[in-house]
């Protein structure tokens, strides 16, 4: 399969498909951020931001079976087939997890639970830098097909924010416990802090998989 600079023609291609998919993952992040924010003002917008974050994993589901049908077609001609099929799975969880969080709190504003101003604060805290880890990924893997040595050279920033997004999760963690919530909206609020924290564990694994990519591209 031809190749400039040791980046294929199907390199691209994935590349091209795990972008849009990362980018859509961010919309619905920047939406669940949003409602995080917003959810004990009441906004009235709440839940047509829920309703978007759904859409948009609709979408995410065309691409990763896009995603799979063209690595299923270009398997004998790519070497790194693997390691795409990894990163591919690692990115649909990622968007797996932002559903599951919007689904959970939808299921708290229904019941009118009360969520203390301190833990939203640090969930949008976590939010936020996830988004930025994301966004990060996003141009690593756009330099990728032009300049992979600097590409590689970016993977170690990934790493960096995956280790700020464990501090902020510590301390949302003992937020959370400290807090005035009932057992059940407990339970909710460490797993949306838990899913957060583990979707930048799973894109800092996607950044070490990519790595090995990249190695054979310079």
């Amino acid at each position: 399969m031809s190749s400039v600079s040791g980046v294929s023609l199907a390199d691209v291609k994935l590349i091209g498909l795990i972008r849009r998919e990362l980018m859509l993952s961010r919309d619905m992040l920047g939406d669940v951020l949003s409602v995080v924010k917003g959810i004990e003002r009441g906004s009235g917008d709440v839940r047509e931001r829920l309703l978007r974050v759904r859409e948009r994993r609709e979408e995410i589901e065309g691409l990763q079976r896009e995603f799979l049908s063209y690595l299923s077609k270009v398997s004998r001609g790519i070497v790194h087939r693997e390691d795409w099929l990894r990163i591919g799975s690692k990115v649909a969880d990622i968007s797996d997890r932002l559903s599951g969080i919007a689904y959970r709190l939808d299921f708290l504003i229904e019941k009118g639970w009360r969520v203390p101003e301190e833990v939203l604060e640090h969930l949008a805290g976590i939010g936020e830098e996830l988004e930025a880890m994301i966004q990060r990924f996003e141009l690593i893997l756009a330099e990728s097909t032009e300049r992979p040595d600097a590409a590689l050279e970016r993977i170690k920033e990934i790493g960096e924010r995956e280790r700020r997004i464990d501090m902020k999760y510590r301390a949302a963690l003992f937020t959370i416990l400290d807090s005035n919530v009932s057992q059940s909206s407990m339970l909710l609020l460490l797993n949306m802090a838990e899913m957060l924290e583990e979707n930048s564990d799973t894109l800092n694994d996607a950044a070490n998989d990519l790595y090995i990519i990249l190695l054979d591209m310079v």
